[in-house]
């Protein structure tokens, strides 16, 4: 393939929107001058970007969804603050804890950004009191819009990336346009929508309220900028609109598209990457209308992803295993210690083999299950890449509706894998009791291994979505999925719901983060004061 000729291609309609909208983008850069932005002192930016890096390490959230915690983590924090004063929240300090904690560069944000932050907090501020006023039962909406918020924070502060943005359009309009669903009977809308959210959860990695957030906009652009009747109106409408938001992951079509999505993630980061890769504009246009660059640049970038891939994956691995050990410590020291020692079954090998066995498991499933595609898969990806880009070509994707189990048939096998889930924990906690763990330890340890299996089963399933090659599933395969899906089940509704109860966490969050960042800002003002002291002196 990567030996044929030079042939001049044309480019689709999208294909040709992309490179239009590429070579519209301007270069010029975006930082203010010196005297229009936030400067924080550099000691304390020292401080609070350590602080932030050990803090990060007891949790095993993505990458991406880090900046968006933060923020979250320090308004809810400056709610408490602000509560017993009855002020607003301002966005000045708010930044400038996202510039001590490295999230921004120093010297990068202007007035014009934090005037758009404000703007933004003090709709949050206007709606949750008209929530209060017009809704008796408010049934969780303050906590959805303060979500909101934070996701309309976030995207002020770090706009999407523009190269990220035009992949984004190419793939939904290819894909969109080209979209046939079998086996069940779906409305054009309900393609769409769920089309765009499952490309929203999977190509950019978006939580639930990011996609809310997102879809928000595209129903009420200027939902920030409300006023009067206009913005009451919309405040009667929020229950209406929570609840349709909250069904459409629910709803029958949408695992099917975030499976379908799935399969296609590594065609959209490798034409993400072919724009970056491509910074001139007329490197861009040159690529683009050439089969044979097309095909060079593409082998070029799939190369380089799946290195940056493995790479990520090893480091979600290694922060989950350290959340998983240092949870396990301190769950150990508070509560499975105390116990073991009042009913005389403490052992030191069964407390040792605890505590190092989730880490080893971890490395095994990396080791054994986390694997590169083959050469083949970079055909296939060239060949999808193509699809998107040139027209004519041939393309059509499908979602394959799978025939509706009768409801006796789906009884039985939920019983079924029902019993085997109870008789497989049954035997697991068999066996460790005969090897001299207490109750309280068996429990404990088929929690955190339920933990580590089903985190690695999330990390499998990402190095699975950068192969196009179909899975085949032996035997072999299907009786070890049998046996370790009940804790994979079992993993994933721990790391889904209790997550937020983590002993760690809430010790951060009460005792130390709250009194930190009044040390930092005091910290940062001394030194503003000293140095102020210093150049009255002639």
């Amino acid at each position: 393939m990567c030996g044929a000729k030079v042939v001049r291609m044309t480019l689709s309609g999208p294909g040709q929107d992309l490179l239009e909208r590429f070579l519209a983008v301007t270069m010029e850069g975006t930082i203010p001058k010196n005297g229009d932005v936030v400067h924080v002192d550099e000691i304390a930016a020292k401080f609070a970007v350590f602080y932030e890096k050990v803090r990060n390490v007891v949790h095993y959230h993505d990458e991406h969804l880090v900046r968006k915690i933060f923020i979250l983590r320090a308004i809810r924090r400056r709610l408490f603050l602000v509560l017993a004063s009855q002020k607003n929240i301002a966005a000045e300090p708010l930044v400038r804890e996202l510039v001590r904690a490295g999230y921004l560069a120093n010297d990068s944000v202007g007035n014009t950004k934090i005037a758009e932050v404000q703007g933004i907090i003090d709709n949050y501020y206007e709606l949750t009191r008209q929530i209060k006023a017009i809704h008796r039962r408010s049934a969780g909406l303050p906590d959805w819009v303060l979500d909101l918020t934070v996701s309309a924070i976030e995207e002020a502060l770090f706009p999407l990336d523009v190269n990220d943005e035009l992949a984004f359009d190419l793939l939904y309009k290819t894909i969109r346009s080209n979209l046939v669903v079998r086996g069940a009977q779906a409305k054009e809308t309900e393609k769409d929508t769920q089309l765009f959210i499952a490309m929203q959860r999977v190509f950019l990695r978006a939580d639930g309220a990011q996609i809310q957030y997102r879809l928000l906009l595209i129903l009420y652009p200027d939902w920030k900028t409300l006023s009067g009747d206009a913005r009451e109106a919309f405040v009667r409408e929020l229950p209406r609109i929570k609840n349709d938001f909250d069904k459409l992951p629910r709803g029958r079509l949408s695992p099917l598209f975030v499976k379908f999505c799935n399969h296609y993630n590594i065609v959209y980061s490798t034409v993400r990457d072919i724009l970056n890769e491509a910074r001139g504009h007329e490197t861009l246009q040159e690529v683009l209308t050439s089969e044979e660059a097309l095909e060079r640049v593409t082998r070029v970038v799939y190369e380089r992803r799946l290195q940056e891939e493995f790479i990520r994956f090893k480091r979600i691995a290694v922060f989950s295993v350290v959340s998983f050990f240092l949870s396990k410590i301190a769950i150990g020291l508070l509560a499975e210690i105390p116990i073991e020692r009042a009913t005389d079954t403490f052992s030191l090998p069964v407390t040792i083999f605890s505590v190092l066995f989730p880490p080893v498991l971890m490395f095994i499933i990396i080791i054994l299950f986390v694997r590169l595609p083959s050469e083949a898969n970079l055909r296939l990806i060239v060949y999808e890449v193509k699809k998107s880009f040139y027209d004519p070509w041939p393309r059509e994707y499908g979602i394959q509706v799978p025939a509706q189990q009768s409801v006796v048939m789906k009884f039985f096998v939920t019983f079924f894998y029902l019993a085997i889930s109870i008789g497989i924990f049954f035997l697991a906690t068999k066996v460790l009791l005969s090897l001299n763990f207490s109750i309280a330890n068996s429990v404990i340890f088929l929690l955190f291994t339920s933990l580590v299996v089903a985190t690695g089963v999330k990390i499998y399933n990402r190095a699975q979505n950068l192969s196009l090659e179909e899975e085949n599933a032996g035997t072999l395969a299907f009786i070890f999925d049998l046996f370790i899906m009940p804790f994979v089940i079992l993993g994933h509704w721990m790391i889904a719901r209790l997550t937020r109860f983590s002993v760690i966490t809430i010790a951060i969050n009460l005792i130390i983060e709250l009194p930190f960042q009044i040390f930092i800002e005091f910290l940062e003002n001394l030194r503003r004061f000293i140095k102020i002291k210093k150049e009255e002196i002639d």
